[in-house]
């Protein structure tokens, strides 16, 4: 690859030789690289200015594919129908049958099956017609594939036996034992345990034979679902170890997560209760691992996405300077012409150049005003996502996988009062982080009201601590109040109560067992500044320093809770909303102290 980039460097190339050049660096581009790019916009500019419109239909089904990596479907779609529309009036069937089986991995990728079956089935009556035998396995798998998705069994089974004959035809063992897996899969959801194990030990042999390694811990596994089937555990156990053993080894990730859920349901069905609910557990953290991962995957084409606008951007950006710079040149020998006339035009137009430069400063800070808006705006959307994926869905699960495992009789009754206890400490985690949530949601969709009233400070803080007496007592905490009674301020009830709920929360979380917490206030003319100090873990200057950011992470307590960071946002807000501020002063291991102010009544 490397040597035709330096080929293609040279000046004294034929346009024909040119194109054939790029063409070849694109079968092997990356396509979410910015060089893959590059090769398509060259490539198509080439080929329209020589009229040559295969190559034209070439690169346009090329940068087709470059947007679906990318997650741009509507831009894939409408690149490959131009490569679709220009190769059906050349009639090139190789490709129009390329565009259509194109068009079906898009649709199939948006989850549009119908569509992504009708675009399969046409790429496939094409290549059958002009004796293209070298894809008819992979499409008539493909078709096979989406039949089954949509519970067609008998259909499904009859386009994987076809892709079975093709692939022997065509001596393609790695697609013979795709086709094996595939059949084997029908029968086993039809009940056909032997069958199914039957074909599964034929793509298992074929498998080690090319040493398909990903292959062969799929037929592991598949053999470990029929034996569990058939009630003969030892051979199921041994066949979903394999499997583990070799996606642990070759890095499937997704597969693992499949071995995990057979070896569940192996001990489910063998009445060991414990292994099963072990393996659940550990199936829904590598659940959670893949979400994770299919997030961050969503995140970088996002950026990849972002990248290629960017660059097109600024390409177009590029063409506006060289405008306005050549307009600058020309406006500059026009004021130098007429200076020499009029000495009170060219005080004029240095009136207009301070003008525009006041209009640009002007447009610059409202356009950094919107960048940091989104940029807080995807922070916050970032930790909506986390708070939703992993804070709520983790524990859930968790209660789920318990409630069933305590249906069918798993536990003893001294281990159902000790999953009790876990369970009402998850379902309390649970409360309170949805309870900040709908607050913090009601606050960003800009529905709720400020309420400002006259309030009694000490009743309200009273009731805080009184809240959080029972989870102060676990770690033996010493909650001293120090604000006088009656004092009254204004502010809105709910709000000034959840922002000492969570000044309190953090506290008790963040202190060590036996340490302090201390409310306490200072009157600053027309306003009370209230004080929250504990005796804690504290924090570092760079936790200080982004700790009333959306993208501010929770950390553990000194006990290992867990948070959601949503918190202290809502505080600094409804603060603020109630007139006031806040501030924060830590130091690392002596403790916090957390200070808000509010107008006094």
């Amino acid at each position: 690859m490397d040597s035709l980039q330096a080929l293609l460097e040279k000046k004294q190339l034929s346009d024909s030789l040119h194109l054939e050049i790029l063409s070849s660096l694109l079968q092997n581009c990356q396509h979410t690289s910015a060089n893959c790019l590059q090769f398509i916009q060259k490539g198509l500019t080439l080929a329209q200015k020589n009229h040559n419109l295969l190559k034209e239909a070439e690169f346009l089904a090329h940068w087709g594919s470059l947007n679906l990596t990318i997650g741009d479907y509507p831009k894939s779609i409408e690149y490959t129908l131009q490569a679709l529309k220009i190769d059906e009036e050349l009639g090139n069937q190789t490709g129009i049958s390329r565009d259509l089986n194109n068009l079906g991995v898009v649709y199939s990728a948006k989850g549009e099956i119908d569509k992504a079956l009708k675009y399969y089935e046409q790429s496939f009556k094409i290549d059958h017609f002009i004796n293209d035998n070298s894809k008819l396995s992979i499409t008539l798998n493909n078709i096979g594939v989406i039949y089954y998705q949509k519970k067609q069994l008998s259909k499904a089974l009859d386009y994987f036996w076809k892709g079975l004959i093709e692939a022997e035809k065509q001596q393609d063992k790695h697609r013979v034992g795709v086709s094996l897996n595939n059949i084997g899969d029908v029968y086993y959801d039809i009940g056909e345990y032997q069958k199914s194990n039957l074909f599964q030990y034929q793509a298992l042999k074929v498998e080690q034979e090319i040493q398909d390694y990903e292959g062969i811990a799929y037929s592991y596994n598949a053999l470990a679902k029929t034996y569990t089937e058939l009630s003969k555990f030892d051979s199921a156990e041994y066949f979903a170890q394999k499997a583990l053993e070799f996606n642990k080894k070759f890095g499937f990730n997704p597969q693992v997560k499949d071995n995990l859920q057979t070896l569940k349901e192996l001990f489910y069905k063998k009445g060991d209760f414990k292994k099963a609910f072990l393996y659940a557990d550990s199936a829904l953290t590598m659940m959670d691992s893949l979400f994770s991962e299919d997030k961050n995957k969503i995140i970088n084409q996002l950026q990849q996405k972002f990248e290629l606008d960017k660059k097109q951007s600024e390409i177009e950006s590029l063409q506006k300077d060289n405008i306005i710079k050549q307009q600058e040149i020309e406006n500059q020998n026009l004021w130098r012409n007429i200076w020499i006339f009029s000495l009170g035009v060219t005080l004029a137009f240095i009136a207009v150049l301070f003008y525009s430069n006041y209009q640009r400063k002007k447009i610059n800070d409202r356009l950094n005003a919107k960048n940091e808006a989104l940029k807080n705006l995807n922070a916050t959307k970032d930790k909506l996502f986390s708070i939703i994926s992993h804070d709520l869905r983790s524990p859930f699960n968790t209660l789920k996988s318990t409630l069933e495992l305590m249906k069918e009789n798993a536990f003893s009754p001294k281990e159902i009062e000790l999953v009790s206890k876990q369970m009402q400490k998850n379902i309390e985690s649970i409360s309170y982080t949805l309870d900040n949530l709908l607050q913090w949601s009601l606050s960003q969709m800009k529905g709720g009201n400020t309420n400002i009233e006259k309030v009694e400070l000490g009743e309200i803080i009273t009731e805080t601590i009184n809240f959080y007496q029972e989870v102060a007592k676990q770690k033996a905490l010493q909650i001293v109040n120090q604000i006088d009674s009656p004092m009254f301020v204004l502010a809105d009830k709910n709000q000034l109560r959840l922002i000492l709920r969570n000044l309190l929360n953090n506290a008790i979380k963040f202190s060590f067992i036996k340490g302090s917490i201390s409310f306490s206030y200072i009157i600053n003319g027309k306003e009370v500044e209230i004080a929250v100090s504990d005796t804690g873990i504290g924090m570092t200057e760079e936790q200080l320093k982004n700790l009333f950011s959306p993208a501010n992470r929770s950390t553990p307590g000194t006990s290992g809770e867990k948070g959601t960071g949503l918190g202290l946002l809502l505080c600094k807000e409804f603060v603020e909303n109630n007139g006031g501020k806040i501030n924060v002063q830590s130091t690392l291991y002596k403790g916090t102290t957390i200070v808000f102010s509010l107008k006094l009544a």
